[in-house]
């Protein structure tokens, strides 16, 4: 069976199947670990902008999809058999557009109740 794995910086899956990155250079990492392992990924799950990451890593997944496409060009690409682009950004749709040619990709809002917002982090004073 193969995995799922969420890109977003502040929802997670109520699935505990899922794996989550909250950023893009954790997704790229991750992936490329998967791939060494030959581990394939069911559903991917993308939100678009990363803001929330107070600067770390890319601010938004563009980054990522195109190391996904990349991906397919080589000997031994990453399989992943379905991407949901989750996101409300007016660019979210270049996303698809980047991924079409090359993986199922639906494009919508997420599904409730399989979804929760992270919760917040304490500043320490």
């Amino acid at each position: 069976m193969g995995k799922i794995v969420v890109v977003d910086d502040i929802r997670l899956s109520a699935d505990t199947r899922a794996l989550h990155c909250g950023n893009t250079d954790e997704a790229i990492t991750l992936f490329a670990k998967l791939l060494e392992n030959g581990v394939e990924l069911d559903e991917l799950w993308l939100d678009y902008d990363m803001s929330h990451n107070r600067g770390i890593g890319w601010p938004t997944t563009m980054p990522l999809a195109e190391w996904l496409v990349e991906n397919q060009q080589s000997r031994t690409p990453l399989v992943v058999r379905n991407i949901y682009v989750h996101s409300r950004h007016t660019k979210a749709r270049d996303l698809v557009t980047l991924l079409e040619p090359h993986f199922n990709v639906s494009f919508g809002e997420l599904p409730d109740p399989m979804w929760c917002e992270m919760p917040e982090e304490e500043e320490n004073e």
